[in-house]
């Protein structure tokens, strides 16, 4: 019996021996692979994006745009300032000829002619970045997912004209319709009158049917949005305009630039900017292996701007802030007279009339006690592949000033190993600017009205509650708990919105499919910042995945190399 029990076992080892080297195997494969193809097959490689990518062959390799990125404007958008001769502000051309004035220029559009993501202050425009802009070297699997962004900015994606209502019991009229989103099923139930009334397993029967949508898709024009792709040149004149527009009042502490050029890893850097260009322009910012699920003007209805209740059980009626946060103090005339001025009425606002109300929107990635054991520092953590925000909101405020911090406390301690860099290299990227540094400026940020309701960040915003109903009637929440749940003004969206998809037998955490009507994003995981990077600190990374996960230890050993 003993021996027979230690055969198992010793089976059970090996194969799970032999999995793992399978899979480490087609991660080493994919890592000496590369993204080049030989140079000879060049040509048919730009022939085969000019017919299968018509739009990024039409405005990335052929479009508006110098060595610092690549952007593409709505023509509605210019013919709109031509047509009403709206004076520009200082410095400000309808032609803009670096990426840099056509990202001002965008700023200034949105805000005069209110350009924003319905029912937030967020400016409508999509941020990515690569190394270059010369897509014919590009990682081929990445193209598929640039195109689907590009579809969202020309207005002519197929995730525009698809009409449906966010899923909320209490429906008026049909002014709130979410127009551009998936059709969504009503998850809402409603208990009727019966012998079992009242009881808490009485049957649930689904809600009366909604009305009929409106069938007629809004014109294409309604729909657009700015884009832009960045360059590593064009990231770093980003910063360097951050850094010479102002002044800041810590002068030990250094600047946005300096940070940036201290930080070792280069996805610690694409990391640090991509909060940069939210702060400093606004607008959605989108990996390039994640892939839209709907578009980014409908991501906000008037369903996700209701009251919620907590995993605590505290039901959160948020105040509503309205408005946009001004620049800081000291910034250039040019920059700060992007700003001036009255602000442009909205294109469509919901039925209620109210003003917009959301200023950041933020999703989750993961939701669970025991989320350390994957690799994760919260038990409720955010995303950072995607991120959509107005400029200058105080999350984004708090997140930069934190690292600059962190990054002169490292370079001013003790040297590690001879020399100040190995200070900044002996840190944690996922910490040091990751998910955790965006999921604790959050925290911060919300803290103390959260103390307040004696309530915490992980136990209200936990999406993972009991199957009962609930009995508050304000609370449109689903029997999973999965809802949008604003507070202030910081929109955080249930795992399903920016992690759909995952595997429903592992680290699911409660995450739907990419079908679900709270889908918005879905992050394909390519991993393209791994490639070149394989030695002893990879191995260990991957050692202590399975140490965290089948043992339960190794919690505190690193997650990237």
């Amino acid at each position: 019996m003993r021996r027979t029990l230690g055969t198992i076992a010793l089976s059970a080892i090996i194969s799970i021996a032999l999995v793992y080297c399978f899979w480490c195997g087609l991660e080493l494969y994919a890592v000496f692979r590369g993204p080049l193809p030989p140079h000879h097959h060049q040509q048919q490689r730009n022939n085969d994006i000019e017919s299968r990518f018509p739009l990024i062959h039409a405005h990335l390799v052929h479009g508006t745009g110098d060595e610092g990125g690549v952007w593409y404007i709505p023509p509605s958008w210019i013919e709109a300032v031509n047509t009403t001769r709206t004076p520009l502000p200082e410095r400000l051309t309808l032609t803009p000829t670096t990426v840099l004035d056509a990202a001002y220029l965008v700023v200034w559009l949105c805000r005069t002619q209110g350009r924003m993501l319905r029912n937030t202050n967020i400016p409508r425009v999509v941020h990515q970045s690569w190394r270059d802009a010369d897509v014919g070297g590009w990682p081929s699997g990445l193209l598929p997912f640039v195109e689907e962004w590009l579809e969202v900015a020309t207005g002519v994606s197929r995730l525009q004209h698809s009409h449906s209502h966010a899923h909320s019991p209490q429906r008026d009229t049909d002014t709130d319709i979410d127009i551009g989103l998936r059709p969504r099923p009503e998850f809402q139930f409603e208990e009727r009158d019966g012998p079992h009334g009242g009881h808490p397993h009485a049957p649930r029967y689904p809600p009366p049917p909604l009305p009929p949508p409106n069938p007629s898709p809004p014109p294409a024009a309604l729909l657009s949005h700015a884009y832009i792709l960045w360059t590593d040149t064009g990231m770093s004149t980003l910063l360097h305009a951050i850094a010479t527009s102002t002044h800041t009042s810590h002068a030990p502490i250094p600047g946005v630039g300096p940070t940036y050029r201290h930080l070792p890893r280069a996805v610690e850097r694409a990391d640090f900017w991509r909060v940069q260009v939210l702060r400093w322009i606004g607008g959605v910012y989108a990996d390039t292996d994640a892939r839209p699920l709907r578009e980014p003007r409908g991501w906000v209805g008037s369903g996700d701007l209701r009251a919620w209740r907590g995993g605590d059980g505290r039901v959160w009626d948020s105040p509503r802030v309205v408005g946009e946060y001004a620049p800081p103090e000291g910034v250039d005339r040019v920059y700060g007279g992007l700003f001036r001025g009255k602000r442009g009425e909205e294109e469509e606002r919901d039925g209620d009339g109210e003003e917009p109300r959301v200023n950041i929107i933020l999703g989750i990635e993961a939701d669970d006690q025991e989320s350390w054991r994957m690799g994760y520092h919260y038990p409720v953590q955010l995303t950072q592949w995607t991120l959509a925000s107005a400029p200058h909101h105080p999350i984004l405020e708090m997140y930069t000033e934190r690292l600059c911090s962190a990054v002169h406390e490292a370079l001013t301690r003790d040297a590690v190993d001879g020399g100040r860099e190995s200070v900044l290299s002996a840190l944690d990227p996922v910490d040091l600017t990751g998910p955790v540094a965006v999921t604790a400026a959050t925290r911060a940020y919300l803290d103390d009205a959260l103390q307040a309701a004696d309530s915490t960040f992980d136990s209200a915003f936990t999406s993972r509650l009991p199957p009962s109903g609930f009995a508050d009637s304000r609370t449109p929440s689903p029997a999973s708990g999965a809802v949008s749940k604003v507070l202030f003004d910081a929109l955080i969206l249930p795992i399903t919105a920016f992690s759909p998809g995952r595997s429903t037998y592992w680290h699911n955490m409660g995450s739907g499919p990419v079908t679900h009507p709270d889908a918005r994003v879905q992050h394909m995981a390519q991993g393209t910042w791994r490639k070149g990077r394989v030695g002893w600190g990879h191995w260990g990374v991957e050692v202590g995945k399975v140490c965290r996960t089948v043992f339960g230890m190794c919690r505190d050993w690193r997650k990237i190399d």
